[in-house]
């Protein structure tokens, strides 16, 4: 599950950290949206966590 902040650091995006593990190895990735997108912060963080699992093979960290 994203861990979602909205303008914590400057006005104006929402952001989440999107968790990614590829076998034993945790790592974390940002996905920033304007404020008027927040709603669809969740589905993006989401769609960034797949693609990632997808792209695991060639995936180096």
């Amino acid at each position: 599950m994203p861990v979602p902040e909205r303008q914590e650091y400057a006005l104006g995006p929402v952001c989440a950290a999107v968790p990614v593990t590829i076998g034993p190895v945790v790592a974390t990735m940002a996905v920033s949206l304007p404020v008027p997108q927040v709603d669809r912060l969740a589905v993006v963080a989401r769609q960034v966590r797949c693609g990632v699992g997808e792209m695991s093979p060639s995936f180096v960290l």
